[in-house]
């Protein structure tokens, strides 16, 4: 018997492969079907990616699809690094984005999440796969000395088996705990 998020279809706006990778692995072992995920991720080469998801064809863009197409079981979710800035600060730059397109904050009832990890998406995966971090500096080129790419896989896959039951429980890694509040907007 399917879940009912089976039935949702969403958009996830990345800034990069290894985050888009985990994003994958986590939603569909939260029950999501891979074929209703639409992954945008920034495109390389091509300057800053937090700047990229800002943009007005990117965040707000789809901010206005999924108003427009609210009574849909949609979601967009845009995972967006902190670098050494808190969570608030990039939910912040993005309600910005959103008002320089004349459009509104993100409401409380619509189903967009803003996972932020502090640094990177490493300082999360190192954090569910029991290596000892903190938010204090990146963890970007940590993770490969832990897992080199032919064991990248199975770490992502890991890290979101570990999402529920550890994503709020680390206490030196509060970025985490917000994330998994945030993804509490889609319904996980």
């Amino acid at each position: 018997m399917p879940s009912e998020l089976s039935k949702f279809r969403g958009t996830i706006l990345v800034e990069d492969t290894r985050t888009e990778r985990f994003f994958r692995e986590l939603l569909i072992h939260l029950g999501f079907e891979r074929h209703k995920l639409r992954f945008r991720p920034a495109p390389k080469g091509r300057g800053d990616a937090k700047a990229w998801i800002r943009a007005q064809s990117q965040y707000p863009l789809e901010v206005r699809i999924l108003r427009k197409k609210s009574y849909e079981r949609i979601f967009l979710i845009t995972a967006i690094d902190g670098d050494n800035n808190d969570p608030e600060t990039r939910k912040t730059q993005l309600d910005h984005a959103l008002q320089a397109e004349g459009l509104r904050a993100r409401q409380d009832e619509e189903r967009i999440a803003i996972p932020v990890p502090t640094w990177s998406i490493e300082t999360w995966l190192l954090a569910l796969l029991d290596h000892e971090v903190d938010e204090e500096s990146s963890k970007k080129n940590s993770f490969e000395g832990y897992y080199p790419p032919k064991d990248e896989r199975a770490a992502l896959r890991e890290a979101a088996r570990q999402w529920q039951r550890k994503s709020d429980r680390i206490p030196t890694v509060p970025s985490l705990a917000d994330g998994k509040s945030e993804m509490g907007r889609i319904g996980v």
